[in-house]
């Protein structure tokens, strides 16, 4: 069964999926245990790179056989038309262009999980813009990943993240740049895992991700990049967002088994550097347009990757996320999702899963207790 991932969709209307809001949901109130370091961006130079005490150093890219190894990420065709109106008499505009994009994911409960073509603990992260029609004439994808895949053949490789930029009119994925990830841990995902994707279209004609990854050398406090060139034209191009953590690659499944609880928050701005509640936008991006109020939450099937959450809040069309403003060029959705597709007993349900105590002596229902998440800012917002 296919789950749609939910998405920012900038504009005043979902023309392309011809829906509608039946209702907004109030935002959960999700928190992270730690927020990332601010660094700063990684150099305007086409590479890979890891920061550390010295700052961003240059780390040698994956091979070419590595990046073929990979199972591409898959991405059917989409139309997104969206338009915003401006002045009077319902006249049109078209939609402002996102230039950057931060995914969070905080793996709350997380028991054994296997993906559907490539074996236990494989997964893929997928932070994901529209189609759109290129400087070539044909329809674009761009899509930034992080892979992981214990069964790779060379063991060294078995990590990565990428940036793809896929022709999809004759199919082409091989404009793929990645950098192999260096695990300082077992494979798969654990309880307290607090990955975040930043992706972000520079004026220099470069596109750039940053991870931030709690299960490498480091951690968190020393990220991973990627940068590469907009081979196709994204900049001015990208309308929509999406994200979450899925299958590995070519159209697989990822399956977590018994009951399992993830925290997804998306944001996506106007406002180059714009990315958490405190920057501002009129500093970083004066005289620019704002986007405010011209996004809406809406879903995404940009991607044949998929897992088996589901929002506890339903499914669209019918359910929605909230979406908020952290301000004027900053949008951002939050829902959890779990294996079942349902808060578990013991907790105080949609759009929360927020562990309610048991009496002294109590018991607390299948799956048992477990730690609300502590309360904390949220700083950002989920192939092979």
């Amino acid at each position: 069964m296919h789950q749609s991932t939910l998405a920012i969709l900038v504009g005043a209307a979902i023309s392309s999926a011809g829906v509608t809001h039946a209702k907004d949901l109030p935002a959960p109130t999700v928190a992270r245990n730690t927020e990332v370091a601010r660094v700063p961006p990684p150099p305007e130079k086409e590479g890979c790179y890891q920061y550390g005490s010295k700052g961003w150093e240059a780390v040698p890219c994956a091979a070419d056989a590595d990046v073929k190894r990979r199972h591409h990420p898959m991405q059917p065709f989409a139309i997104n038309s969206d338009r915003r109106r401006v002045g009077s008499g319902g006249r049109t505009a078209a939609p402002f262009s996102l230039v950057s994009s931060v995914l969070d994911l905080s793996f709350y409960i997380v028991n054994a999980m296997s993906d559907s073509l490539w074996g236990a603990n494989a997964f893929g992260i997928q932070l994901n813009t529209n189609s759109f029609t290129a400087n070539n004439g044909h329809l674009i994808g761009v899509q930034f990943t992080y892979q992981s895949w214990p069964g790779d053949p060379d063991p060294s490789a078995t990590d990565q993240l990428c940036i793809w930029n896929n022709d999809l009119t004759i199919m082409d994925y091989s404009h793929a740049s990645c950098v192999t990830v260096k695990r300082d841990r077992g494979f798969g995902l654990i309880a307290g895992d607090e990955p975040q994707i930043q992706a972000f279209v520079k004026p220099a004609g470069h596109l750039t991700v940053v991870a931030h990854l709690p299960w490498t050398h480091g951690g968190r406090a020393t990220p991973w990049a990627v940068v590469s060139k907009d081979v196709f034209g994204l900049a001015g191009n990208w309308t929509q967002t999406s994200g979450s953590v899925m299958g590995e690659g070519d159209g697989s499944f990822l399956s977590f088994t018994d009951y399992a609880e993830v925290a997804t928050t998306l944001n996506a701005s106007t406002c180059l550097g714009d990315i958490t509640r405190s920057d501002k936008p009129s500093v970083l991006c004066p005289g620019q347009g704002q986007f405010k109020p011209t996004a809406m939450p809406s879903y995404s099937d940009i991607t044949n990757e998929d897992s088996n959450l589901v929002p506890v809040i339903g499914n669209p069309p019918t359910n929605y996320p909230t979406l908020v403003w952290l301000n004027s060029d900053l949008a951002q959705i939050t829902y959890i999702a779990t294996s079942t597709g349902a808060c578990p007993g013991g907790t105080s349900g949609p759009p929360n899963c927020t562990p309610v105590q048991p009496p002294p002596g109590g018991i607390c229902p299948p799956p048992g207790c477990h730690a609300p998440p502590p309360n904390i800012t949220v700083i950002g917002s989920p192939p092979h």
